[in-house]
């Protein structure tokens, strides 16, 4: 039990923020997977492990990885 507590715990999205993820919502809630999502001039906010940064998009950029 206590093993998948562990395994649980690491995979809560709030424990993820903490180790340096963020996660970004445009204003009306809407979590933003994709530079499709978003345009310049959208506001957004980054969730971290510690606060809400509240931003506006300047520009977009597709990268390939």
């Amino acid at each position: 039990f206590i093993a998948l507590t562990a395994k649980l715990d690491a995979m809560s999205p709030l424990k993820v923020l903490t180790r340096g993820y963020a996660m970004v919502r445009k204003k009306d809630g809407q979590i933003v997977r994709s530079i499709t999502d978003v345009s310049k001039g959208t506001g957004v906010s980054i969730i971290l492990g510690n606060g809400i940064v509240d931003a506006e998009v300047l520009s977009t950029k597709e990268t390939i990885i």
